[in-house]
């Protein structure tokens, strides 16, 4: 080989290992976001039932405590927590279905990611493959 294909060969192959690099970095990258999001909703779900037992303890109606001395308590309040609760959770359930999407989007690119990745590999082997039979010719 000559000096010119010989740069020519170590260009491609450090633009190969430079693309390499990148995609390994955007691949983790992506892998620790995509964990962040997980324990994310996981802790939304935690609040969410939190909140629903919250409201399911207001919601209960017991009438065996009551007696004839036992003034009269109006259920408005509990109502009133009740919707506020019931808010609460409709956020969080938003908010979780916006955290899900961004999972499955970066999920999907996840998988282009691993595409070219293994193309890119490919191409690295074919290269140190194609160095290693230009030594063997030049000895």
């Amino acid at each position: 080989m000559d000096s010119q294909s010989k740069k020519h060969m170590e260009t491609i192959a450090s633009a190969n290992k430079e693309m390499l690099d990148y995609f390994n970095k955007t691949f983790l990258s992506n892998l620790e976001t995509i964990q962040d999001l997980k324990t994310q909703a996981f802790e939304i779900d935690i609040k969410i039932d939190e909140l629903k037992k919250t409201r399911d303890l207001y919601a209960f109606k017991s009438t065996s405590r009551k007696s004839v001395f036992t003034p009269t308590i109006s259920d408005d309040f509990d109502n009133e927590r009740s919707k506020i609760i019931d808010a609460q959770v409709a956020d969080l359930e938003n908010a979780k279905e916006a955290v899900s999407s961004k999972i499955l989007s970066l999920e999907a690119s996840l998988t282009s990611l691993k595409k070219r990745l293994a193309v890119l590999n490919q191409a690295e082997e074919s290269i140190k493959a194609l160095s290693l039979e230009e030594q063997k010719r030049e000895e």
